[in-house]
């Protein structure tokens, strides 16, 4: 039989109240009585009843995590657990992650339980390019309170400054005395069916950073083929042969800016095997979310900052547990440079 907080009352020789106060960790009351109630807590096996709280709070202490199996729409890293977890957990919060394909997501007749049973107090969307326009209306529909993590939506969305990493990137190799800069990144993949915000604000960050001094820009996309681990499209990986094909070309710059270290690794590996000296001969500073190294070697990186983007979320999702009919405005969470070797 399980214990009751009606137990470890009897036990320890004290109220309900007390009891309830010590094992929520709230009320004032001596720090003596307080683990000893936790210890007998302990040694009567006591776990609490979420069903119950739950039903008479109205509230299960949990927010759900919405991420795609297609691996191109959905990006998690560790970072991104980091922050969410820990700033739930300061919320005395768990979560829960849900994996769903594009067909639960956008038909009523396949909508998961996740959205069609109350079992989480609101939902972090962790679903960034190529969202389909129904699953945001369903999403809608069901009215549980939702913030969109790293998408570029009209309301109840946070994601990094992308088009500030651009920038600050781009003005951190003009302060070095770089006047020929420029800016690499991969087409967009064909499964994409659209790009996302990020390709466009990045570039355009670099671009004003140039404009503002006077310089012309030069945004190019580097042509290979590549498949991310997952996706399972078979292509063989031509990375470092368009590096070695680009770094070959005549007027080469002084520097370059990278959309992501996708781009800065196979170009630093392409370095590595023409002899071109990095920084000397080639600046490079990429944008991830977090620092990189390629080759041994740190390479400068405007840091995405998304443990903190993640912590943002969780407390703009609690806004919205509290006033889910409230649009909050987009956040951006501001970008930061970690100093590598290559710049």
């Amino acid at each position: 039989m399980k214990a009751t907080i009606k137990d470890i009352a009897e036990r320890t020789g004290v109220s309900h109240v007390t009891v309830s106060n010590a094992l929520r960790r709230s009320g004032r009351m001596a720090e003596d009585t307080r683990r000893r109630i936790l210890k007998t807590a302990r040694e009567l096996g006591y776990r609490p009843n979420t069903f119950a709280k739950a039903t008479r709070m109205g509230r299960f202490s949990a927010a759900g995590l919405l991420m795609s199996t297609f691996h191109g729409r959905s990006h998690i890293s560790f970072g991104l657990l980091d922050g969410i977890q820990s700033e739930l957990a300061a919320h005395e919060m768990h979560l829960v992650m849900s994996r769903l394909p594009d067909e639960k997501l956008t038909s009523e007749a396949k909508l998961p339980r996740l959205l069609r049973e109350w079992m989480t107090d609101g939902l972090l969307i962790n679903y960034n390019i190529d969202v389909p326009e129904e699953m945001v209306r369903l999403i809608r529909e069901h009215a549980l309170p939702s913030i969109w993590i790293n998408a570029d939506m009209d309301s109840d969305c946070v994601c990094p400054d992308d088009a500030g990493a651009g920038r600050m990137a781009t003005e951190q190799l003009l302060s070095h005395g770089h006047r020929r800069i420029a800016y690499l990144q991969y087409p967009t993949p064909t499964a994409h069916r659209k790009k996302h915000h990020s390709e466009q604000r990045r570039r355009e960050g670099y671009e004003q950073a140039m404009q503002s001094v006077g310089l012309a820009s030069g945004a190019e996309l580097l042509d290979a083929a590549w498949t991310r681990p997952g996706d399972g499209f078979g292509e063989k990986d031509t990375r470092v042969e368009a590096a070695v094909r680009w770094l070959q070309r005549d007027g080469r710059p002084s520097a370059v800016v990278t959309y992501s270290s996708s781009v800065a690794q196979p170009l630093l590996h392409a370095t590595a095997l023409l002899g071109i000296r990095v920084p000397e001969e080639l600046a490079l500073i990429t944008i991830e979310d977090m620092p990189v190294a390629a080759q041994g070697v740190p390479i400068t990186t405007i840091d995405l900052n998304v443990e903190e983007m993640d912590r943002q979320a969780v407390r703009m999702l609690l806004q919205k547990i509290e006033a889910p009919t409230d649009p909050l405005a987009p956040t951006k969470v501001p970008v930061k440079l970690v100093a590598g070797q290559t710049s």
